[in-house]
């Protein structure tokens, strides 16, 4: 029997028998996916692999397995993740399916399809930076393109900007961290940077806004933490990303330290670790906050207690990079929700000056993909 293709565009409303396994296509490109034309070639988490064409080996793309609250929405509805995604207008900023599948590989779960983003997620890339260019700092340039296309993301998810704001809604994404954005090749020596994984996404509310959630990646959270369902909470991980990319580390003290003064109590662990899935989740939660400045020189460092680290007898350094830089970082890093920017202001106030320290660094070519461009838009 001849094997049937089937290629999906994203307007395709055709409906199949219910009880049946659908793959259907949520961006404009089409899919043409069939399961047994592709093999496992890594195997990265539980639920994600990559995926490689059988006649393409240059072909990749990305699987990732979701379960689905049967409970709550039913046997035949898409993966929450999913859903969430198809919430937000298509844009390049936002990471969504390509397709997707429910009742796959199994009832109770679906499968997504993503594209493969060859350069990795922004920890591989940092990592990749730094070791094959042979800088020993990610170049500022790259830092700003981070910032201000990530907070354009964000002010389309928060319904700052975009179309239809009056019939959309405010959503947040509460795990944001290095291996949540994805660097995309946009053909030039100055990638982008997308925002994925809404996985711990939810809608806001102000009668949430105050209640505690102990869900995301603690070390990446603001102080304010566990409470986290504010717009606020996702600008802080927005600026723990910057000083993760200027210093190679997120914004904390270290765990095991606060862990070792806590149990040299003698009491052992706190209570409160109880709401937590174990006592090391509730010391990334509970470590205070501890943001390193990015615009310091080697002499500043030393005489503020920043620096050095030591490495192989050698006296090491944070990278210094520009005043505006560390101010806007700063801001985001504010211990007072109330004094984080919001991501509409980072794009209307940082934003150009963004843009002149692009230019500055990089001339007309740092600019490339700088403006968001959103599905509904001119």
């Amino acid at each position: 029997m001849t094997k049937r293709r089937t290629s999906f565009q994203a307007t395709d409303t055709d409906r199949t028998d219910r009880s049946e396994k659908r793959m259907k296509s949520t961006n404009s490109r089409p899919i043409d996916y069939e399961p047994c034309d592709w093999h496992e070639e890594v195997h990265i988490t539980y639920n994600v692999s990559i995926l490689v064409h059988e006649a393409d080996p240059a072909n990749k793309i990305i699987k990732k397995v979701l379960k689905v609250n049967t409970d709550l929405y039913g046997n035949e509805a898409l993966p929450f993740e999913v859903q969430f995604v198809g919430l937000i207008p298509s844009c390049n900023r936002i990471v969504r399916p390509i397709a997707h599948s429910m009742n796959d590989p199994h009832p109770g779960y679906g499968t997504a399809i993503f594209e493969h983003y060859p350069l990795g997620d922004l920890a591989q890339w940092r990592e990749t930076t730094i070791r094959t260019e042979d800088f020993d700092m990610v170049p500022e340039i790259h830092i700003w393109r981070f910032f201000l296309q990530i907070a354009q993301g964000l002010a389309l998810i928060q319904n700052q900007i975009g179309p239809n704001c009056e019939e959309r809604k405010v959503l947040l994404h509460r795990d944001i961290k290095p291996k949540n954005i994805l660097v995309a090749d946009n053909g030039s020596d100055h990638p982008s940077f997308r925002l994925h994984d809404f996985g711990c996404a939810k809608v806001w509310k102000k009668s949430v806004a105050r209640q505690k959630s102990y869900s995301g990646t603690y070390e990446w959270q603001p102080p304010e933490n566990p409470i986290i369902n504010t717009k606020a909470a996702d600008i802080w991980a927005l600026g723990a990303c910057v000083h993760f990319l200027a210093n190679g580390k997120c914004p904390i003290e270290s765990r095991s330290n606060y862990a070792s003064t806590i149990l040299a109590g003698g009491a052992g662990h706190p209570i409160s670790t109880q709401n937590y899935k174990n006592p090391d989740r509730y010391y990334a939660a509970r470590v205070p906050r501890c943001i390193t400045p990015i615009n310091l020189s080697p002499d500043e460092q030393r005489n503020l207690g920043y620096g050095p680290s030591i490495v192989n007898e050698h006296d090491i350094f944070n990278a210094q990079y520009s005043d505006t830089l560390n101010e806007w970082m700063e801001r985001c890093l504010s211990v007072s929700p109330s004094k984080r920017p919001t991501a509409e202001r980072l794009m209307n106030d940082m934003g150009p000056e963004a843009r002149r320290m692009l230019t500055k660094l990089g001339g007309a070519k740092a600019l490339i993909d700088m403006d968001i461009k959103i599905d509904g838009e001119g």
